[in-house]
């Protein structure tokens, strides 16, 4: 997870330039922001908002797509960004932002733990 204050936490990520992919985007960002390599995976799934930045109003879309990390001892590269790894019992209590992330994240987390299980 990502804090920007202590109230707003998000899933690492960034903007999309043009010309780059989301997996592309989310690579090139986790290395910038706390120096890890990540393999990206598949698209988990895509959140809508609309919302107040200040006065001004913000449309936004997010791509939630899984990733592996080779070393999970990660630190932020960035001052006004900090890291941290939760479980999942812990995302109620977050201030998980989109909301409709924690979803999805359960969603991936059930789908990743019953297929390891079956096999």
């Amino acid at each position: 997870m990502a804090r920007a204050t202590p109230d707003l936490v998000f899933l690492p990520g960034g903007h999309l330039e043009e010309g780059k992919t989301a997996a592309a985007c989310l690579a090139h960002e986790c290395l910038e922001e706390f120096g890890a390599q990540v393999g990206v995976g598949a698209l988990l799934g895509v959140i809508e908002s609309r919302y107040l930045g200040g006065a001004q109003p913000i449309h936004q879309l997010d791509l939630l797509l899984s990733a592996t990390l080779a070393d999970l001892d990660i630190s932020s590269r960035e001052a006004h960004l900090s890291f941290f790894w939760a479980r999942l019992d812990d995302l109620e209590a977050l201030n998980l932002r989109p909301v409709s992330a924690r979803a999805i994240v359960r969603g991936a987390a059930d789908s990743l733990l019953m297929t390891d299980w079956e096999a």
